[in-house]
């Protein structure tokens, strides 16, 4: 596994957990922010996803869209 990891480029793993994140952002009809969040990151999270770099991610991708579906 660590092999597999040290492998995968920081800018790779992060653009593949943002294009993962804004897939499922799509396909969620929930309204509520924090509820939002919370599927997005349980989400990321079942697909091996690190916490440390989910959180900051899904806080990006759901506060910026929030200005825009208000």
């Amino acid at each position: 596994i660590k092999k597999g990891m040290a492998e995968i480029s920081e800018p790779d793993y992060q653009h593949a957990l943002r294009e993962l994140l804004e897939k499922k952002d799509r396909q969620l009809q929930e309204s509520d922010p924090w509820a939002r969040k919370a599927k997005l990151v349980r989400y990321a999270l079942s697909k091996g996803f690190e916490s440390q770099l989910t959180w900051p991610a899904v806080h990006q991708l759901v506060d910026s869209g929030a200005e825009g579906n208000s």
